[in-house]
């Protein structure tokens, strides 16, 4: 166990105390003076009194690292195994001026394998910020080890995106995780169905369209051209490997959530693409292919 709490530890530079206080009325950068809106407050390190977001409201409550790990980590000693926990890899990504942290914990035992070598394992992410950049995420994940795609699904992806500005309890997060982790293993079968089921071009473009749906300005329902051709390039390209099948539009779809080549914040254009996909998955388009798919097999 000792080994296990050692994996689960943050890094030494993530560990310090934060708190929120009013700003001054005027801060000073380079050689100017600039004034801050009135009843702002900053957030800053307590031990060194670095200020991580310099305008913030009352309502902000900033979570320390330490905290949010401490409070993840619990959920996961309660819920998985030793064995389970003893072979985990733990990724942390930590800003150089520490206003950002995202963990990734993977578990290589936690596996299912819809297709022969076609393996999906599950882990954990969880993010935040001190700066305004990024809400608190705490989500399941799966990836795809033939490309490392992370799988998305409305059934054992679970998330909870909460704002600074509200009172924020993980205490709820157990119950999802477990739950998470149940979808996650009784989806083999059902990936192994959509494998074998075959989907025609007219099927797979509607719901490319029904992805890249958006509304104008004026409220009219249209769809991206460019995002439509490009998911049916990468249709065409997957069919090698893994066919005409549900299956394979699955994969296109996760593919695009999590291979983002837009620029801007990532992390945040993810997010979004997560939650678009899971949209998706849970269409009339999508629902209908799945009810043929039972009937089929």
């Amino acid at each position: 166990m000792e080994k296990i709490m050692e994996k689960l530890a943050l890094p030494q530079e993530a560990i310090f105390k934060v708190q929120v206080k009013p700003a001054p009325k005027e801060i000073r950068i380079g050689d100017k003076n600039y004034g801050v809106a009135a009843n702002k407050y900053m957030v800053v390190d307590e031990e060194n009194s670095y200020i991580f977001n310099q305008s913030v409201s009352s309502r902000y409550k900033p979570l320390d690292y330490s905290y949010i790990n401490n409070s993840v980590n619990d959920v996961i000693l309660k819920t998985l195994n030793k064995n389970i926990l003893s072979n985990m890899i733990v990724k942390d990504y930590i800003a150089l001026d520490k206003s950002k942290i995202k963990r990734r914990i993977i578990f290589p035992t936690m596996t299912i394998e819809p297709e022969i070598n076609d393996i999906i394992r599950y882990g954990l992410e969880w993010s935040t910020s001190l700066n305004s950049t990024w809400a608190f995420n705490n989500m399941a994940l799966a990836d795809r080890l033939w490309c490392l795609n992370g799988c998305t699904t409305p059934e054992f992806h679970y998330k909870s995106y909460q704002k600074h500005t509200t009172n924020i309890n993980l205490d709820k997060e157990a119950s999802k995780m477990s739950n998470a982790i149940d979808s996650f293993y009784n989806s083999e079968s059902k990936y192994k169905t959509w494998s074998r089921h075959k989907v025609v071009d007219e099927s797979a473009l509607q719901v490319f369209k029904d992805l890249a749906s958006y509304k104008t300005n004026a409220m009219e329902e249209t769809y991206s051209k460019k995002l439509v051709n490009e998911l049916v390039l990468d249709w065409g390209v997957n069919k090698r490997s893994l066919g005409s099948t549900l299956w394979n539009l699955y994969n296109v779809l996760t593919a695009w959530a999590s291979h983002p080549k837009s620029k801007g914040n990532i992390h945040n254009i993810m997010r979004d693409r997560n939650t678009k996909v899971s949209n998706t998955l849970t269409s009339d388009i999508w629902r209908e292919l799945e009810d043929n798919a039972k009937i089929t097999y």
